[in-house]
């Protein structure tokens, strides 16, 4: 039996096992479902243990943390190289309810698909591998994978991983391995399929322009002292220059280019941007930093974003002042190898150097998420790329994700490179009502799992 019969004769029990996970609310943001995300990683435990797993432990993240899920299947080979696997077990809150067609954590079938919070995002991401790890052991005949599998099932991603960074130091050599999968991304269609190599990181921050003690009678006093408002509307207009780049000091400097290849491939995703256009709200055209593509422009460069601005008088009717103070939110996306300490410290600079005299600025920085990135010539990626290939029966081709997640963090703190492997669609409406999952997707990344192993094997030593 070759592995996709193997998948297929074990589908219906492995959609069942979703179906269970599905059904507990593992929501990390509402502290009303505390018990429900330690009852997922629990209800993880258990299927991994009866599917086989040597060791499947439940990890506590500390008094205020939520529980992950660790486990192992070593190799028989001790000289075997050791793949960690990344996911997560929480999800997003389901509201607002009246907009699923059916309750989110009722795990319904309809038209190949699989309804409920989660089924993308992320635990048919995950449980695909236990179905793809036993297939690729039946096809082999052999008790155990021919690499050392190690998962790390987080609890918390959905709320900013707030624990976990501390988590893998403190497991660190227990989490030892040479090269990440990670299975929280997706492809560019059903039809299309590729490989994330890389997502965006996060910088954001406040700032405040504050001016006079009050709000000044602007017939009195307009036109001879500063107006933060004026201040605030000069100081966001700055962010760019005419060619669309963002004017920080240093902001570019660590920006990790893009590679020809890289380039060429991103041309060869049937991207149409009317199409894209109209998903994003209707949008009336496309905008950014000269010299590259949309899609160039959401992947691989870095953006500065004014989220909003306020100050003075809003309400209704007229109010002629001078305003004491303005304030704006802004955010940075961030792309390899940029720091969102060292991007956050620029947009202090940057605000002091264009706050004019008689106003004061004040600056708060969130802490900030770092990007990922993963050269498509990394043995690594090559082997994920293989497994795929011969899983879809086409070639695939590469993407890059403008979310942010702990990635940056597995991958520093465990030293190992990462790989990404999604079967997830756009069209999922993940955090949003009505999640879904195309079934036959999800067989079909069981079935890039059963390949995977050994394709990471069969490179060996040079994964890292």
């Amino acid at each position: 039996m070759d592995a996709r019969a193997y998948i297929n004769s074990h589908a219906r029990e492995f959609i069942d096992d979703l179906k269970q996970w599905l059904a507990i609310p593992s929501v990390s943001a509402d502290p009303r479902h505390r018990t429900d995300v330690r009852r997922s990683a629990e209800w993880l435990a258990g299927h991994l243990s009866s599917r086989g797993f040597p060791v499947a432990e439940v990890w506590d993240t500390g008094p205020d943390g939520l529980p992950a899920l660790f486990a192992e299947w070593p190799a028989d080979n001790p000289d075997a190289p050791s793949v960690l696997l990344y996911g997560h077990h929480d999800v997003q809150p389901a509201e607002p309810l009246e907009e699923w067609e059916s309750p989110p954590f009722e795990p319904a079938e309809r038209d190949g698909r699989l309804f409920a919070r989660g089924a993308s995002d992320d635990k048919g991401q995950v449980l695909f591998h236990s179905l793809g790890i036993r297939a690729c052991l039946a096809v082999s005949g052999t008790k155990a994978p021919p690499v050392t599998i190690k998962l790390i099932v987080e609890g918390e991603e959905e709320s900013g991983s707030p624990h976990f960074a501390d988590l893998l130091r403190q497991k660190r050599e227990r989490l030892a391995c040479d090269v990440i999968v990670v299975s929280d991304t997706g492809m560019w269609a059903a039809d299309v399929p590729s490989m994330c190599i890389g997502m965006r990181g996060l910088a954001a921050a406040e700032v405040t322009l504050s001016g006079p003690a009050r709000d000044l009678h602007s017939g009195s006093f307009g036109g001879g002292v500063p107006n933060p408002a004026h201040a605030m509307a000069s100081l966001l207009a700055g962010l760019h220059d005419e060619a669309g780049r963002v004017s920080l000091p240093r902001f570019y400097d660590r920006v990790l280019p893009l590679s020809a290849e890289e380039r060429e491939l991103f041309a060869r995703l049937p991207f149409d941007e009317k199409e894209w256009l109209a998903e994003a709200g209707q949008s009336g055209a496309a905008y950014g930093e000269q010299g590259f593509t949309t899609v160039e422009r959401i992947w691989a460069r870095p953006t500065a974003e004014v989220n909003g601005m306020w100050g003075g008088h809003t309400g209704p009717g007229s109010k002629t002042i001078i305003p004491k103070a303005a304030h704006a939110k802004v955010s940075f996306r961030l792309v390899a190898d940029q720091d969102p300490a060292d991007v956050l410290a620029a947009f202090g600079e940057y605000v002091r150097a264009a706050t004019p005299d008689g106003l004061e600025a004040t600056v708060s920085g969130q802490e900030g998420v770092r990007p990922s990135h993963s050269p498509i010539t990394s043995p690594a990626v090559r082997a994920g790329r293989r497994a795929m290939e011969r899983a879809f029966g086409r070639e695939v081709l590469f993407t890059k994700e403008g979310g942010s997640g702990p990635e940056a963090d597995l991958a520093e703190i465990l030293g190992a490179p990462l790989v990404f492997v999604g079967v997830a669609l756009d069209s999922d409406q993940v955090h949003a009502p009505n999640e879904r999952i195309d079934l036959s997707l999800l067989l079909r990344g069981a079935e890039v799992s059963a390949y995977l192993w050994e394709e990471l094997a069969s490179v060996g030593s040079d994964l890292t």
